[in-house]
This record gives structure tokens, sequence and C-alpha cells, in this order.
């Protein structure tokens, strides 16, 4: 399996790159990529900008699709990967869980049938851009963009996703899903960020 990293947003509502701001001294898109070496065969990085990420030593593909959001970068990394199944993540939360990562794997690796996409549901809802998506989507994803579709979430409940509970399975192994599940789409959300981190 391979992780996909989506780092093709515009941060229009931060005014600045929120892969690069730091958390504990290092940019959130290398604590997202050390975390995400040791579990996948490869990582790539969705971008249109491959000059600014250069550093990283990712594998690195542009959007094909332009200005279609997540769906466009999805599309664009399924494109490239040779892995059925690949972890798609956002590169804005900077408090992903290793164990959480390893579960929805565990639960893609051990499942008898096979699914398009394996998505996180918790009481505040479903979180299609820290999820699992077969590559056969791909053309799935290029129809409804053309028919002017962007919603992730009507999208994946048409796709027959496979939805992991996970309140129950977090109180148990004690992953705060209010943390893994944050991100940085405002300054005040950034600030917020590193106090969790203290």
């Amino acid at each position: 399996m391979n992780a996909i990293i989506l780092a093709g947003g515009k941060n229009s509502r931060i005014g600045t790159r929120k892969a690069f701001l730091e958390i504990e001294g290092r940019p959130i898109i290398q604590r997202t990529i050390d975390l995400l070496k040791p579990r996948f065969d490869r990582v790539y990085l969705v971008t249109n900008e491959p000059e600014l990420y250069a550093r990283f030593g990712l594998e690195m593909v542009a959007d094909e699709i332009k200005e279609a959001g997540p769906l466009g970068g999805i599309h664009a990394g399924l494109g490239v990967t040779g892995s059925d199944y690949n972890f798609v993540v956002a590169c804005d939360m900077p408090f992903l869980s290793g164990q959480l990562v390893d579960y929805l794997k565990e639960r893609v690796e051990k499942s008898e049938d096979p699914v398009q996409c394996v998505v996180p549901r918790w009481y505040k809802g479903i979180e299609p851009l820290h999820a699992i998506y077969h590559r056969s989507l791909r053309p799935k994803i290029s129809e409804a963009l053309a028919a002017g579709e962007r919603k992730m979430g009507f999208l994946v409940r048409n796709w027959q996703a496979y939805f992991i509970d996970l309140d129950e399975w977090a109180e148990a192994n004690g992953v705060q899903l209010e943390k893994v599940f944050s991100n940085v789409n405002t300054w005040a959300e950034f600030e917020a960020a590193k106090k969790v981190s203290e």
C-alpha cells in the first residue's frame, strides 16, 4: 500500500503554505512524512509547486484536472501509484496517529470483500481526507468532476464506501480524535495546534 499527501490547496484562508508551518520545530508536512514513510511502500506528494517541496525528497505529481480541489489531487495521485490501495491525507493535519493509520490499513488488509474506499467516521462526521482509496476510483473521479460534482462527502457515499466507526475504538486505545483530525486552515487553528503540542 502507498500513501498520497495532498498539498495542492490555495491556502487562501491562512495566506501562507500550511504544510510549512512548524509544530514542535518541524514543518507539518515533515511530521506527516516521518509518520508515513515507515508504514507505506512509497509516499507521493500531489503539488502544483514541486520546486517548493523538492527538499522533502518525495515523488511528486501535479494535478491533471486543474481547480478541482482535493478530488483533483486524489485523481492525480491515483494516476501514478502502483498500489491498488492508497492512504490519502491532507498536508495540514499536524497530529496524525500512527496507531490509527495502522488500524485503517489492517481493516483493509483483513477485509474479505473488495472495497473502493475506506473512510473513518466519528461523532463529528466522516474524514474523506484521511482515508484509503482504491486506484480503480480514478475514472469515477473524472466522471464526477466532469459532471460538476466536487463534494467529497457526497461522492464517498455514492462509491459504496466502507465506513469505520472510530469513537469506541479511539476511547479504548487512548487516541484523541479531536486532535488527530484537527487541521490548520486559519492562524487561530495554527495557534491552537501549537498550544496542544506543548
